[in-house]
């Protein structure tokens, strides 16, 4: 993530904070993966993608029952990868692969938070060391967590997501947008639902240069280059436009419902982040408000583009979350 060395233990930060910060965040890392560990399960849906592991490792291609092209999986490159290690270390079971790889990925996820929490303090030159709240937060959830060991891909799809995301915000090169716009591909690869970041990314990009069009054919080259070839290689395979899930699932009618029912499920559950979702209202209202006020002067993509305008991130994750749900 373009992340020097010298940027993130400098001499700003006194030697007994970084002692602490260190500290912390072993013990978070720690305490995360036994918290994971003690809620170890497999998700039932995960023999699914290990059957087709099993059939690609013996020669039969990505499919359940050999010589039957029916996509049954939603996760290609989390498929992929365990079918590449099964390979590699004799045909070992994919099973424990897929939570090793779990660990791997939950792992890395928490460590990136907590550089990227070290990083934006040292660039502030902020002497008040906060502690990494969003690992801490990530490392006591229970449902990621437990997910990390369940055989399923959502440990890699979320450390996909975040790099991607950390990095089209903090990037300061060409070579930035490029490589976020290749672990967007990697999202997608991961779970098809990814494309509904792709579109957030675009509109990130949008409104936060003035001059978008280089930004966004930069961030969406690797996908034409790469992502579209396998769509349409899936397509010519299976011979359908989404995989079979979703029509078997959805009877051609998606359920959109079933989006907020998972959103209230989960509110239900972490009542705590009903909170998050005030100080959503409360910043989109500033952001409006000012606007309001400085309507005369600039539009309001325009207003957005400021690097001041610190609430405009905040606001396309608010109509992320109502695009997502």
């Amino acid at each position: 993530m373009e992340i020097e060395s010298e940027q993130i233990f400098t001499n700003r930060m006194p030697r007994n904070i970084k002692l602490l910060f260190i500290i912390v965040a072993v013990f978070i890392i720690i305490a995360g993966i036994y918290h994971a560990i003690s809620l170890i399960f497999i998700n039932d849906d995960a023999f699914i993608t290990f059957r087709y592991v099993d059939n690609l490792v013996r020669g039969n291609g990505p499919v359940y029952n050999a010589g039957e092209r029916v996509e049954g999986y939603t996760n290609f490159f989390w498929l992929t990868l365990l079918a590449l290690c099964s390979n590699l270390y004799a045909n070992a079971d994919p099973v424990l692969l897929s939570k090793i790889l779990g660990i791997i990925f939950f792992s890395a996820t928490l460590i990136l938070f907590i550089v990227t929490n070290l990083k934006f303090q040292n660039e502030k030159n902020n002497f008040v060391y906060l502690l990494p709240l969003t690992s801490i937060a990530l490392a006591l959830h229970r449902d990621f967590c437990a997910y990390a060991t369940s055989g399923l891909e959502t440990s890699m799809f979320t450390f996909f997501v975040s790099c991607t995301f950390l990095l089209l915000i903090t990037h300061k090169s060409e070579r930035g947008l490029l490589l976020s716009g290749l672990l967007m591909v990697l999202t997608m690869l991961t779970r098809p639902d990814g494309f509904l970041f792709f579109i957030s990314a675009c509109i990130f990009i949008l409104i936060k240069y003035k001059k978008p069009s280089i930004p966004l054919i930069l961030f969406s080259l690797p996908t034409i280059l790469l992502f579209l070839p396998y769509w349409i290689w899936r397509y010519n395979y299976y011979g359908y436009f989404f995989p079979n899930t979703f029509y078997a699932k959805s009877i051609d009618i998606p359920y959109y419902s079933q989006g907020l029912n998972y959103l209230f499920v989960y509110l239900k559950v972490y009542y705590v982040f009903i909170i998050v979702i005030f100080i959503e209202i409360i910043f989109i209202g500033k952001v409006l408000k000012t606007f309001i006020n400085r309507r005369s002067e600039l539009n309001f993509l325009d207003y957005l583009k400021e690097d001041k305008i610190i609430p405009s991130s905040i606001l396309l994750a608010g109509i992320f979350v109502l695009f997502y749900f």
